[in-house]
C-alpha cells in the first residue's frame, strides 16, 4: 500500500506531544494563587490542541497530495479533486474581482489582465493539470470546515470514488471501532474548549493519552481507508508523465 506524505508528515510531529507528556510529568500540580489551574494541565491542554492540530494537518496534507496529482480531465477527477480545482477557482475569482472593481474596468490594461485571470481559471477547468504548477496555487487551509467527527467523516469520504463514510467503514473492521466516532468527537470537544479559554472539566494526563491513542489510530486506518484511491492516483500521474502531452 501506498503511504502518503501527509502519513510521513504526521509521524514527524509525535514526538512533540510525546515531550508536552514527558514535561507535564515532571510539572508541578499544585495551583498557585491566582491561577485556574496547576502547571502539569496547563502542558497537558496544549497537548490536546497539538494532537487536534496535528490531525487537522495531516487532512489538509492529503488534500495537497492530491492536488499534486490532478489529471487532464475535470469529469474523471475524483470528487476530492473537484472540489480542489473548484475552490481554487472560487479564490482566483474572490481576489480578481476585489482587486479589480467594475470603476476600474475602463482601463484597457485593467481589462487586459482581469481577462488573464479569468483565462487562467477556465484553463484550471480544461485541464486540471495546470492547477498543480500554477503560481496562483495555494495551501487550502480550512479546506473542509466544522472540523468535528462529522466534518472528518465527510472529508475522507471524499477521497474515494463509493463515497463511503469513514467511520462506518471502520466500524465494519472490528467491533471495538463502533464508538470510535464518540471517542474522537469527545477528543475534538476537549480541544475546542481549550482553545476557546473554557475550563468546565479537568484534564488528567491518563485523558491526553487515551485521546492520542484514537487519534493516532484514526490517522492510521485512514491511511488504509484512501490508500487505494492514492495508489490509483500517483499510477495515473506516472502513466501520464510518460505518456506525455497528446
Amino acid at each position: 500500500m501506498v503511504r502518503s506524505r501527509a502519513w510521513v508528515n504526521y509521524l514527524a510531529t509525535r514526538r512533540e506531544v510525546a515531550d508536552l507528556l514527558a514535561a507535564a510529568a515532571g510539572a508541578g500540580e499544585s495551583v498557585i494563587h491566582g491561577q485556574r489551574m496547576a502547571l502539569r494541565e496547563v502542558l497537558l491542554r496544549s497537548a490536546m490542541v497539538m494532537l487536534v492540530g496535528h490531525l487537522h494537518a495531516y487532512l489538509e496534507d492529503l488534500v495537497e497530495e492530491w492536488g499534486d496529482l490532478l489529471g487532464e480531465d475535470f469529469s474523471k477527477l475524483s470528487p476530492i479533486g473537484q472540489k480542489y480545482v473548484v475552490l481554487h477557482v472560487q479564490r482566483h475569482l474572490s481576489e480578481t474581482l476585489s482587486q479589480y472593481p467594475e470603476e476600474k474596468l475602463g482601463d484597457a490594461a485593467i481589462q487586459a489582465k482581469f481577462l488573464r485571470a479569468l483565462e487562467e481559471c477556465h484553463g484550471w477547468l480544461e485541464n486540471p493539470r495546470s492547477l498543480a504548477t500554477s503560481p496562483y496555487r495555494s495551501r487550502l487551509e480550512g479546506f473542509f470546515r466544522q472540523w468535528g467527527a462529522v466534518a472528518i467523516d465527510k472529508a475522507l469520504a471524499h477521497f474515494r470514488e463509493d463515497g463511503v463514510g469513514f467511520f462506518s467503514w471502520l466500524s465494519s473492521q472490528h467491533p471495538g471501532y463502533a464508538d470510535y466516532y464518540v471517542r474522537v468527537d469527545s477528543a475534538i470537544t476537549v480541544r475546542n474548549e481549550v482553545a476557546h479559554g473554557s475550563f468546565q472539566a479537568r484534564l488528567t494526563t491518563e485523558d491526553v493519552r487515551r485521546h492520542r491513542a484514537t487519534l493516532t489510530l484514526l490517522v492510521r486506518k485512514a491511511e488504509s481507508f484512501v490508500g487505494g484511491a492514492l495508489e490509483e492516483a500517483y499510477n495515473a500521474a506516472s502513466e501520464a508523465a510518460t505518456l506525455g502531452p497528446p
